[in-house]
Protein backbone atom coordinates (compact mmCIF):
# COMPACT_ATOMS: atom_id res chain seq x y z
CA UNK A 1 0.00 0.00 0.00
CA UNK A 2 1.40 3.42 -1.04
CA UNK A 3 0.87 6.38 1.19
CA UNK A 4 0.89 9.78 -0.48
CA UNK A 5 1.52 12.83 1.60
CA UNK A 6 0.62 16.41 0.84
CA UNK A 7 -1.68 17.88 -1.75
CA UNK A 8 -0.44 16.96 -5.26
CA UNK A 9 -1.99 20.15 -6.65
CA UNK A 10 0.36 22.28 -4.54
CA UNK A 11 3.53 20.27 -5.13
CA UNK A 12 5.84 21.59 -7.87
CA UNK A 13 6.43 19.54 -11.00
CA UNK A 14 10.20 19.10 -11.11
CA UNK A 15 10.21 17.43 -14.52
CA UNK A 16 8.45 20.32 -16.25
CA UNK A 17 10.64 22.52 -18.47
CA UNK A 18 11.67 25.68 -16.67
CA UNK A 19 12.65 29.02 -18.11
CA UNK A 20 15.18 29.75 -15.33
CA UNK A 21 17.28 27.86 -12.79
CA UNK A 22 19.30 28.53 -9.69
CA UNK A 23 23.10 28.44 -9.76
CA UNK A 24 22.99 25.06 -7.98
CA UNK A 25 20.52 23.66 -10.54
CA UNK A 26 22.67 24.97 -13.39
CA UNK A 27 25.79 23.36 -11.93
CA UNK A 28 24.06 20.03 -11.47
CA UNK A 29 22.51 20.08 -14.94
CA UNK A 30 25.76 20.96 -16.73
CA UNK A 31 28.07 19.01 -14.40
CA UNK A 32 30.32 21.90 -13.43
CA UNK A 33 31.35 23.21 -10.05
CA UNK A 34 29.92 26.32 -8.46
CA UNK A 35 33.26 28.16 -8.63
CA UNK A 36 33.49 27.36 -12.36
CA UNK A 37 30.02 28.83 -12.94
CA UNK A 38 31.00 32.02 -11.10
CA UNK A 39 34.27 32.17 -13.07
CA UNK A 40 32.34 31.89 -16.35
CA UNK A 41 30.13 34.74 -15.13
CA UNK A 42 33.11 36.85 -14.05
CA UNK A 43 34.70 36.44 -17.50
CA UNK A 44 31.45 37.54 -19.19
CA UNK A 45 30.65 34.16 -20.76
CA UNK A 46 27.59 33.36 -18.61
CA UNK A 47 24.94 35.92 -17.69
CA UNK A 48 23.16 35.83 -14.35
CA UNK A 49 19.90 37.60 -13.56
CA UNK A 50 18.97 38.86 -10.12
CA UNK A 51 15.73 38.24 -8.25
CA UNK A 52 16.22 40.13 -5.03
CA UNK A 53 19.45 38.78 -3.58
CA UNK A 54 19.20 35.53 -5.56
CA UNK A 55 21.05 34.89 -8.83
CA UNK A 56 19.35 32.83 -11.53
CA UNK A 57 20.30 31.72 -15.02
CA UNK A 58 17.76 31.76 -17.82
CA UNK A 59 17.42 28.43 -19.61
CA UNK A 60 18.10 30.15 -22.94
CA UNK A 61 21.33 31.63 -21.52
CA UNK A 62 22.42 28.26 -20.14
CA UNK A 63 21.88 26.63 -23.54
CA UNK A 64 23.71 29.48 -25.34
CA UNK A 65 26.63 29.01 -22.93
CA UNK A 66 26.71 25.23 -23.50
CA UNK A 67 26.63 25.67 -27.28
CA UNK A 68 29.56 28.13 -27.08
CA UNK A 69 31.86 25.58 -25.45
CA UNK A 70 34.61 24.19 -27.67
CA UNK A 71 34.35 20.64 -28.91
CA UNK A 72 36.53 18.04 -27.23
CA UNK A 73 39.64 17.01 -29.11
CA UNK A 74 39.50 13.39 -30.23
Amino acid sequence: MQVKTGNPATQPEYDAPRSAMSIAEFCKRYAIGRSSAYEEHRRGRLAFRKVGARSIILASEAERWAQSLPEAIK
